[in-house]
């Protein structure tokens, strides 16, 4: 081969080379895509991952299989998919509490939750609103607070966990309102609100759809909703702003993720197929059913609702000395 023809060689396969990546991602996604839920079967995250799955595979052309890796308040499910090759073939659907909550309560988190993955899209807010038992005399936040000051140590608010969203929410209430009451953690949301329905414990915040029945039946009273705004299935209860109580919206929320370093076109392709979908009527109607609003938007809102509920949580977790051995 003559010198000329060497070097013509030579930048083809330099070319073919540099194509051949970006050929690569655009032809993502090209085999199964694993869909990590960190939380056990039956969850809200779960349904989630459930109700989406079908469509997104519908989508992207190929099977989206889910994977629930339980355990360690989400931990082990974040771990696994931000250890995951950056490809864009395992995302992580997580909720406020592997993302936002937990790194403000360990500080021997096996990944930053800010570093360890790339945002895809918020996909639904979960609303929390403040119950108490029907039995109770109290009908405002204002009524709460005096008896709570009357009595000090006397009143209680149960929760679905220590270390939770709604844990939280209950700690800050006491923070904002300097009252003195007793947190009673359980082991999931529906012992809690057993035990709420019976009177051993005084108060609750509890995401809307664990305590709907209840609500409607005259069992539970419900005095606020942390929303930043009414929200248009209880349009009579006051927001905790309107209630007295300000800056204390918190509304928790479920996202979806890929590892650190997943090339942008990745997520730019996940995230409209995303979009698209939760526009779908039949997904709307589903998570409305559980009491979620569909979000949306851009990879960026995520990240910005993450960050600012880390600050958050990481102030009131603080502030009330919470601990995860507690």
């Amino acid at each position: 081969m003559n010198t000329l023809l060497f070097l013509r060689a030579t930048a083809l396969l330099a070319a073919a080379a540099i194509a051949a990546p970006a050929f690569a991602q655009d032809a993502y996604p090209a085999k199964p895509i694993v869909y990590v839920v960190p939380n056990a079967p039956g969850g809200s995250g779960d349904v989630i991952a459930r109700t989406l799955s079908g469509l997104l595979s519908r989508d992207l052309g190929v099977p989206v299989v889910i994977e629930n890796k339980a355990g360690a308040t989400g931990v082990i499910g974040a771990q696994f998919v931000a250890r995951s090759k950056p490809d864009g073939y395992t995302l992580l659907v997580s909720s406020t509490g592997p993302m936002a909550v937990v790194p403000g309560l360990r500080s021997d988190l096996p990944y930053d939750a800010n570093d360890a993955f790339l945002p895809v899209i918020k996909i639904a807010e979960s609303h929390t609103v403040l119950v108490v038992p029907a039995a109770k005399p109290w009908h405002s936040v204002k009524e709460i607070v005096q008896a709570a000051k009357a009595a000090p140590g006397t009143m209680s608010f149960a929760s679905g966990g220590n270390g939770t969203v709604l844990h939280l929410q209950g700690e800050l209430f006491k923070l904002k309102t300097s009252i003195d009451m007793v947190h009673v953690p359980y082991k999931g949301d529906a012992p809690a609100v057993t035990d709420l329905l019976a009177g051993q414990v005084s108060m609750m915040f509890v995401p809307t759809q664990s305590v709907a029945p209840q609500v409607q039946a005259g069992l539970l009273r419900v005095i606020a909703t942390t929303s930043s705004k009414r929200l248009p299935s209880m349009p009579d209860v006051p927001t905790m702003a309107e209630a007295g109580v300000p800056d204390f919206a918190g509304d928790a929320w479920f996202g979806a993720y890929v590892p650190a370093k997943t090339p942008a076109s990745v997520v730019v392709r996940l995230n409209a197929a995303f979009n698209k979908i939760l526009k779908d009527p039949t997904v709307i109607d589903r998570l409305q059913k559980l009491g979620l609003t569909v979000a949306g938007g851009d990879a960026a809102s995520l990240m910005t609702a993450q960050r600012a509920d880390m600050k958050r949580w990481a102030e009131v977790i603080k502030a009330a000395n919470v601990h995860m051995s507690e």
